[in-house]
């Protein structure tokens, strides 16, 4: 009688097919424990705007203005983060009598979403007081519209900010 000679394949296979199983369990545990948040409560009518929305950072790009940004050059103090604008023209030239709005929003967690106003300051400069509980990546959108409302601008950012330390 012939004694049948051990053959590793099949356990190997089993094994490798049960490593796959135990990963995925594992990946499903992970996203039950971290709930998605959506950033955008109309996301659908957002992407319905999406086309409107790419024509103007066309037109906006089409006016040919030069942003200095600063964004919390002292860090954040008291909860705070001083973000600001100076707007010049192709020129160079800057623009004045435009109000603008910032809109501020974490892909981790909505409830520090942040919408504020502008305050112009004089010469072009713009500045933006954002309240910030913690370091965070932010996604930060900003508009400008003149008194006509026919010029806007607008400019998209994102930018990691910390407290001061």
């Amino acid at each position: 009688m012939r004694t049948r000679k051990f053959n590793p394949w099949p356990w190997s296979i089993a094994l490798g097919l049960g490593v796959v199983v135990v990963v995925n369990l594992y990946v499903v545990y992970l996203s039950r424990q971290n709930a998605p948040t959506l950033t955008q409560q109309d996301y659908y009518q957002a992407g319905l705007r999406y086309e409107q929305t790419l024509d103007a950072k066309r037109a906006s790009a089409a006016l040919g203005w030069q942003p200095e940004v600063s964004v919390c050059p002292e860090g954040t103090v008291d909860g705070v983060c001083e973000v600001a604008y100076r707007l010049k023209d192709a020129q160079g030239e800057p623009i004045v009598g435009f109000a603008g709005a910032l809109t501020a929003y974490r892909a981790d967690d909505a409830t520090q979403d942040v919408n504020v106003d502008f305050e112009e300051m004089g010469q072009g400069l713009y500045i933006a007081k954002m309240p910030v509980a913690n370091a965070a990546y932010w996604h930060v959108n900003v508009k400008f519209a003149g008194a006509d409302e026919k010029t806007r601008w607008l400019d998209e950012r994102r930018v990691r900010i910390a407290p001061k330390e």
